[in-house]
């Protein structure tokens, strides 16, 4: 393994794997905060990727798995995305 390794994972699942089996990132965590809201839980797309965050780093306070960073790494640039484009 190599540094950068982890991150150049992240973004070929990002803009590849992940982004042609579930789409547009924004769309999707804009409807996991809608099933939220539906059960009477009210947040934003961005409350979901902190959530995720949150879990990957639990995880790996466990358990060390690549799979963890890399994910980690990719919810970062997807919650950085996110927040960049409401300016």
């Amino acid at each position: 393994m190599n540094l950068g390794d982890t991150t150049r994972r992240a973004a070929h699942l990002l803009t590849t794997d992940r982004m042609q089996d579930y789409g547009e990132p924004r769309l999707v965590y804009k409807r996991a905060a809608k099933i939220l809201e539906g059960m009477g839980r009210p947040c934003e797309p961005e409350d979901i990727i902190l959530v995720m965050i949150a879990v990957k780093l639990a995880r790996e306070s466990m358990n060390h798995k690549t799979d963890n960073l890399t994910d980690l790494a990719a919810y970062a640039d997807i919650l950085n995305y996110l927040e960049e484009s409401k300016v």
